[in-house]
């Protein structure tokens, strides 16, 4: 019987590079198209085995590699629309581009040449300048040529920002999916911005009104939708991250970034509930400010005229940023410092109440607490705990936030009243260099009176008892280390 190199007897010949592969004979088989064969000993190997010398056993050599591939469906689908769009005319591609990478090349090239044009202008207008007089141009023409680089200029900076725009949107649409792991998280993730927006979103959210009225943004927007159909995606959402799993907003951020804070790419976050409702732009803004005054725990401030949960959340327009002792869970911002010392605390309770509690318990006495009044936010529905949904869920799941709150009540020390701060604010520009402290004392006494005037609510105020607060401070100092270093 032949081996699968030709007669019985013969040894294989030696492998070049660029010989095809094919099988080879092994002791007592030979791989070959038609399946597994019996083969007979070959005589050198039979000789070996005669006078005792071990041979290395010699392997099959794996299936040849493919040289080509076949592309899945989709694959197949997108490089046929790739070849489609390309098959058009020369002239009729640019003009009627589709393509991302086509309509960012345009946004390029005609921003480049409104910068050369600019660019000749502005020497034209130094060349004018250069002496006293008239030097090339008259008056009336000298003016327009100063109105018409202007234009230019500003059309070649529209023109920039949009191809950013078109790369982001360009590079979030060809993202790969992740598939759903097991606790139905679903993330398509880039960061493409330096701060961060985590929304806890139902049916009724308002979120979508914050991107439509901020296309400029600068910052992410990441979905918690607890509500959302099975399967929802990023791309649903129109949003950069999603994520359906978890009770609350806290435990949900902190399944997806409490493993990895030191790889924190957001300056920024802000955590924030979906019934908040915001003028447009306003949260690039606060961003902004956030970052110009190195804020390390603030939120904005509860308008006038809103729905309000504690009286020292309301606006007082004295002020541009206040210092104070308390924000609430609502809508808390975060800066990365920030993150890694209060982290720990979002798990503290399943219906987060007392969780703000442990915030100011933890900070006191550090003024590291902030409320942007410069940027107020509408609050559009009170606190309903007798039909709210969050609500009833936690009693179809046996949870009190009473007994929750009183648990960190008594576990964490007591830190005195909700109040503002006597100093350490950016005051508005309408009363700078008056008497500002007294303003804002004057004002905190009154801004309940405004609120309800404007048809504001507010929820009945709970006192912050120090006689159900127990634990020593050094208890909680092994559970947070992080801040008793601040």
């Amino acid at each position: 019987m032949e081996a699968a190199w030709g007669p019985a007897g013969a040894r294989p010949p030696a492998l070049r590079y660029g010989a095809p592969r094919v099988p080879v004979a092994v002791s007592g088989w030979r791989r070959s198209a038609g399946g597994s064969q019996p083969t007979s000993v070959p005589p050198w190997r039979a000789a070996a085995n005669a006078q005792g010398i071990t041979l290395r056993q010699e392997q099959p050599l794996k299936a040849p590699r493919r040289t080509h591939f076949t592309p899945c469906r989709a694959s197949r689908r997108r490089a046929i629309n790739h070849d489609e769009h390309h098959a058009q005319p020369h002239g009729s591609r640019w003009v009627l581009a589709t393509d991302h990478k086509d309509v960012v090349t345009l946004y390029l090239l005609f921003s480049l040449t409104m910068l050369m044009t600019g660019g000749v202008l502005a020497l034209g207008i130094c060349a004018e300048l250069f002496q006293p007089g008239l030097q090339l141009f008259n008056p009336e023409f000298y003016h327009q040529l100063v109105t018409i680089r202007r234009l230019l200029l500003q059309v070649c900076r529209n023109l920039c920002r949009s191809s950013k725009a078109c790369a982001n949107a360009a590079l979030h649409e060809r993202a790969p999916a992740l598939p759903a792991r097991a606790d139905h998280r679903q993330v398509l993730f880039k960061a493409m911005r330096d701060y961060l927006v985590f929304v806890r979103a139902g049916r009724n959210s308002l979120h979508p009104e914050m991107l439509a009225d901020d296309p400029d943004r600068n910052w992410d927007c990441c979905i918690n939708g607890w509500e959302a159909p099975p399967g929802s995606t990023a791309r649903d959402f129109g949003v950069e991250s999603f994520y359906s799993g978890a009770l609350n907003k806290f435990e949900a951020f902190d399944a997806m970034f409490g493993g990895s804070m030191a790889d924190m790419p957001y300056r920024y976050v802000m955590m924030i509930d979906d019934d908040l409702r915001f003028t447009p732009g306003d949260v690039s803004r606060f961003f902004e400010l956030c970052e110009s005054h190195c804020l390390f725990l603030c939120q904005p401030a509860i308008g006038l005229g809103s729905n309000a949960n504690h009286l020292i959340n309301i606006r007082n327009p004295v002020c541009e940023i206040r210092q104070v002792n308390f924000v609430e869970v609502m809508a808390p911002c975060f800066s990365r410092e920030a993150l890694q010392v209060l982290l720990q605390t979002f798990r503290l309770t399943r219906c987060t109440w007392g969780i703000d509690y442990a915030w100011s318990s933890l900070l006191d006495g550090q003024s590291k607490i902030s409320i942007v009044d410069a940027v107020p936010m509408d609050h559009t529905k009170p606190m309903d705990r007798a039909e709210g949904p969050f609500y009833r869920r936690l009693r179809s799941m046996g949870i009190e936030p009473d007994e929750e709150l009183a648990a960190v009540h008594r576990n964490f020390p007591p830190w005195g009243e909700m109040r503002t701060l006597p100093q350490g604010h950016r005051y508005a520009r309408a009363v700078r260099g008056r008497d500002c402290e007294g303003l804002v004392a004057w004002m905190e006494q009154r801004k309940i009176d405004a609120h309800l005037a404007r048809g504001g609510t507010i929820a009945p105020q709970r006192p912050v008892s120090s006689g159900l607060a127990t634990a020593p401070m050094a208890a909680n100092a092994e559970r947070f280390p992080q801040a008793t270093g601040l």
